[in-house]
C-alpha cells in the first residue's frame, strides 16, 4: 500500500506533467479548449486552472529570467517558471551535469545508475516507457531541473496506463528496456542492479 508521502509526490507529478503538456500545445499554437482541458482531468482541475490562468497571464511572454521577481511569485508559479525555462535549456544529461559542477561519472554515482547509463540516456538508447518516475525524480534533483525538463529531453513527456510514452523526440537507433540496459552495465554494481528492479517492481505494482 502506498504512503501518504508517496501519494502526494504522485499527485503533484501528475500535475507538473499536465502543466507542461499544455505549455507545450499552447506553444505550438494548438492549445486546448479551457473546458475541455479541466473536464479530461477532474482530480486536478483546480490545480490545473490556477496554473493555465497564471501561464496565460503571465508566462506565455516570459520575460528574461533577471527580470523576473521571483521572490514576489507563490511557490506554484515559481516551480512553473523554473519549469518552462528549464525545459528550453536542458538539451543533455551531460552538459547540464558540467553546469552544476559535476562530470558524468559523478552524475551516474549520484543518481544511482552507471556512466554507460548516462550516455545511453543522452542518446535516446533507452525506452522511455520503461524509465522509473525515481529516476527522473533523481536527475532533476541533481541537475536542479524540473522533472518536466528531464521528461521532455529523454522523451517521457506523458503517460498513459500508468506508464511513459515516447511522443516528442524520434530515438536514434533501437532503443533497449531500462531494466535490460541495467542488466548489461559492467560499470554498475550488483547492489544497484538490485535496487532499480526493486524500484521498477514497486512502480509497476503502485506502491
Amino acid at each position: 500500500m502506498s504512503s501518504p508521502e508517496s501519494r502526494r509526490r504522485a499527485r503533484q507529478f501528475e500535475i507538473d506533467r499536465l502543466c507542461a503538456d499544455y505549455v507545450r500545445e499552447a506553444r505550438s499554437g494548438r492549445a486546448p479548449d479551457l473546458a475541455d482541458y479541466l473536464a479530461r482531468y477532474p482530480d486536478y482541475a483546480i490545480e490545473l486552472a490556477e496554473f493555465i490562468m497564471t501561464y496565460h497571464l503571465t508566462l506565455a511572454d516570459l520575460p528574461e529570467p533577471d527580470e523576473t521577481p521571483v521572490e514576489t511569485l507563490s511557490p506554484g508559479f515559481a516551480r512553473a517558471l523554473e519549469a518552462v525555462h528549464a525545459r528550453e535549456t536542458l538539451t543533455s544529461l551531460a552538459d547540464r551535469s558540467f553546469d552544476v559542477g559535476l562530470d558524468p561519472d559523478q552524475l551516474a554515482e549520484r543518481v544511482g545508475v552507471s556512466s554507460s547509463i548516462i550516455a545511453r540516456l543522452d542518446a535516446r538508447a533507452i525506452r522511455p516507457t520503461s524509465i522509473p518516475r525515481e529516476l527522473f525524480r533523481r536527475l532533476a534533483e541533481t541537475l536542479d531541473v524540473s522533472v518536466e525538463a528531464v521528461m521532455g529531453l529523454l522523451g517521457a513527456s506523458a503517460r498513459a496506463g500508468g506508464a511513459f510514452y515516447h511522443a516528442d523526440q524520434a530515438p536514434t537507433g533501437e532503443q533497449d528496456d531500462f531494466l535490460v540496459a541495467v542488466e548489461a552495465s559492467d560499470d554498475l554494481a550488483p547492489a544497484r542492479k538490485v535496487e532499480w528492479r526493486e524500484i521498477s517492481a514497486r512502480e509497476t505494482s503502485g506502491q
